[in-house]
């Protein structure tokens, strides 16, 4: 077992050997920035040649249909407030104003219900995650306390306890090498769930719980066997009949494996054994490791049973020099000999470096042999020859494996491919985070590299820039900084470099990124402002990929807005007053300022159009605008106190950005990092603005209310409730009834 796994060990490390000369490319970086994802099915077959075209509308012409359909809306309300022959019912329209408020204050909360769905995709994804999350006790969820081995001349029975904490799948002993079991028993009943891995292992599902597994089968016909005990119990107890057992200590504790040996019969029978016993036949395993140095590995493995020695004489390869003591070597062979009990023998070899291996396997030799290549990525094989019975190890490496019969073979033409020029450190990321401040700025910049050999890379700061400090891979570095240049060293592999430093506040106005040379090209540039509160970010500019300041279209829609509304004779605001009385309600929600729109249109169509339909028409009329009016006072209040005491909401949106933070995405960049802007006064100038407004608003509502007054009281503040009482009938005449 140990020869094994020192074989195995070998092999990785054969397969791990690079040239360290090699100039590994690292490939470029890819961006990783997504946008709208649209899915194209056909329900139909698709021919190969059949070709898909889209017609994209460019940003450009997206930004004229929008301004296209602002136009048309306005148009649209202005048709519709111009038709002087439209009337509505006079009793109803306050009602109807009332109902269209309420859809418009309800539809956009349900519309973005619907849009969202439920469950959302985070529940989802989280609801997932703990259906298939694994036990707390993976890889150790079963445990075996105590097995029992009777063993017979004829029979073997293994009894496995085991105790498992959740419902999980455990080795059995026994392989397919040695001795499996003809019969699977859990508890009293035969196994279900039985399956066998690629190594012949044999795997059984038991539940929740203490269980007991049985497993008989008969005995081998070699005189020596081992049972692998994946699933090492804590205690074994044997029962042995005309057979030897080893692994086992005397307290009962197990080695990996057991070995059971066949006991020798008496003296009277050892003539027929004699005469029964077989001529020795083997079977050698060549292992061509190819790497910067060629090695070879030969395994002489006995195939008859063990108790007769063997010398043998093995051709070596061409060019082969043995390495391993005790091997004599004569005339390009090695003579072994392999005493009764020896199972195998191994020993290295060196391999001179050629252009052509040729492999053959002799005619007539007591052996099989199997060759399997194992070539470094530094060398190019052609092969030919037999074909190949494997392409690949257990874990998935690339090492061809032939079984040839007698005098087969196989040339392997081996070359050394030249190196192809390229990059040899690629940056996935970069991520600049910009503070400004009142006397200097703050800036940190994040790399994320690959680098396939160890070095230096330089980052150049902008001028006047203070280093402050560098981290590698979390841990600080005591790095100088010289002439505004930082040198990084870097080691092979991933690894991510933190460089922060200070520079002067130069402009207070205008706040702009710095200019970093990061020295190579990179892929996914994100620069970010850290705002502070007492700014007030005008306007942005920079990467398209960045935040946009919406305040200033919806600027438009209110001029255009006020200039529709001054049209109006049911109130006594002007268009000024309702492009001041708008650029407050900027602050607010824009469904606030539609009601409080709303609630002036409605007062002064009040005092135009008296309620006709009766009392009861009447009187909600005057409910619905007492409640309109106490709302609408609610939302100036709103207004003031954003205004006065919250931050400026300049409507900022776009790559997650806000007040706050202003974030910028550039995909791919050359060696400078992108230098977005952004035009910001102190906050102190937007209060005094709304101290301003809040002074006009106090003093135009003053005003307003008294027109409010005037217009809800026009023709009386209530109407008396008169309920309609049915008509009384007529006696019949005496005529009549005298008539009939």
């Amino acid at each position: 077992m140990e020869d094994k796994r020192e074989y195995y060990k070998h092999q990785q490390q054969a397969v791990l050997i690079q040239d360290p000369n090699a100039l590994i490319q690292t490939g470029p970086g890819l961006p990783r920035w997504k946008w709208r994802t649209f899915t194209m099915k056909w329900n139909g077959p698709v021919n190969r040649d059949q070709h898909v075209s889209l017609w994209l509308v460019p940003p450009w012409m997206n930004l004229i249909l929008a301004f296209v359909r602002v136009f048309l809306f306005t148009v649209l309300i202005w048709c519709f407030m111009g038709f002087r022959q439209w009337k509505l019912p006079s009793g109803s329209f306050i009602l109807t104003a009332a109902l269209v408020c309420t859809l418009l204050l309800s539809g956009p909360a349900a519309g973005s219900q619907k849009s969202d769905g439920f469950p959302p995709a985070e529940l989802l994804n989280e609801l997932k995650k703990r259906l298939l999350e694994k036990p707390d006790c993976l890889p150790e969820c079963a445990e075996s306390p105590r097995m029992e081995l009777t063993a017979t001349p004829d029979s073997l029975r293994i009894l496995l306890e085991v105790h498992a904490a959740v419902e999980t799948a455990i080795p059995v002993p026994g392989s397919l090498e040695s001795w499996r079991p003809e019969q699977v028993l859990l508890g009293s009943q035969p196994a279900r769930g039985l399956a066998r891995d690629s190594d012949g292992s044999l795997w059984i599902m038991v539940p929740e719980g203490i269980h007991r597994v049985t497993l008989t089968g008969s005995m081998p016909a070699e005189n020596a066997f081992q049972i692998p005990l994946p699933l090492k119990p804590y205690r074994v107890t044997i029962q042995s009949q005309g057979w030897d057992v080893q692994g086992v200590d005397n307290d009962g504790r197990a080695k990996a494996s057991i070995k059971l040996i066949r006991q020798e019969e008496n003296e009277s029978r050892q003539p027929a054994k004699t005469a029964m016993t077989l001529p020795p036949f083997l079977h050698i395993e060549r292992v061509l490791s190819l790497g910067l140095d060629w090695q070879i590995r030969t395994t002489v493995r006995r195939i008859t049973p063990l108790g007769t020695p063997i010398v043998l004489s093995v051709p070596l390869i061409s060019d082969e020099a043995v390495t391993t003591a005790g091997i004599r070597i004569e005339n390009g062979k090695a003579f072994i000999h392999m005493e009764p009990n020896m199972k195998e023998i191994i020993w290295n070899s060196t391999l001179k470096q050629k252009n052509l291996i040729q492999l053959q396997a002799p005619r007539f030799a007591p052996w099989t042999e199997s060759w399997i290549l194992d070539a470094s990525p530094i060398w190019h094989c052609e092969l030919s020859g037999i074909p190949i019975i494997h392409h690949q190890d257990q874990s998935g490496h690339w090492k061809p494996r032939w079984r040839p019969w007698p005098g087969e073979g196989v040339k392997i033409e081996v070359s050394r491919p030249k190196a192809i020029p390229g990059q040899l450190l690629t940056i996935d990321e970069v991520n600049l985070t910009f503070t400004p401040g009142q006397r200097f700025n703050r800036a940190d910049l994040s790399l994320k590299l690959r680098s396939s050999q160890g070095g230096q890379h330089k980052i150049t700061l902008p001028d006047g820039a203070r280093l402050q400090q560098v981290r590698i891979l979390g841990k600080g570095q005591p790095i100088k900084e010289g002439e505004g240049e930082v040198i990084i060293p870097l080691r092979p592999g991933s690894q991510t470099v933190d460089v922060e430093w200070h520079q002067r506040s130069d402009s207070s106005l205008l706040t702009k990124g710095p200019h970093v040379s990061i020295g190579q090209e990179a892929v996914n540039a994100n620069v970010s402002f850290q705002m502070p509160r007492n700014r007030w970010i005008l306007m942005t500019g920079g990467p398209r990929m960045g935040p946009a300041v919406l305040f200033w279209s919806y600027l438009i829609v209110v001029i255009l807005a006020a200039i529709g509304l001054g049209r109006v004779t049911w109130t006594p605001l002007k268009t000024r007053d309702w492009l001041l009385l708008g650029l407050g309600l900027t602050q607010v929600h824009p469904l606030v300022a539609i009601m409080i729109v709303g609630w002036l249109l409605s007062l002064g169509l009040r005092q135009k159009r008296l309620p006709d339909g009766g009392w009861f028409s009447f009187n909600m009329t005057q409910v619905i605008l007492v409640a309109w009016t106490i709302a609408a006072l609610i939302g100036l209040y709103i207004a003031i106190q954003k205004g006065l005491l919250g931050i400026p909401d300049m409507q900022i949106s776009g790559n997650g950005s806000s007040n706050m933070r202003l974030n910028w995405t550039q995909d791919r960049i050359a060696t400078i990092m992108p230098q977005p802007w952004a035009l910001t006064l102190p906050l102190f100038m937007f209060r005094i603005l709304m101290l301003v407004w809040a002074l006009w608003l106090a003093h135009s509502l003053l005003k307003w209310l008294r027109w409010g007054w005037r217009c809800f009281s026009e023709g009386g503040l209530w109407k008396e409730i008169v309920l309609r009482k049915e008509k009384a009938s007529l006696p019949a005449s005496p005529e009549s009834s005298h008539s009939k």
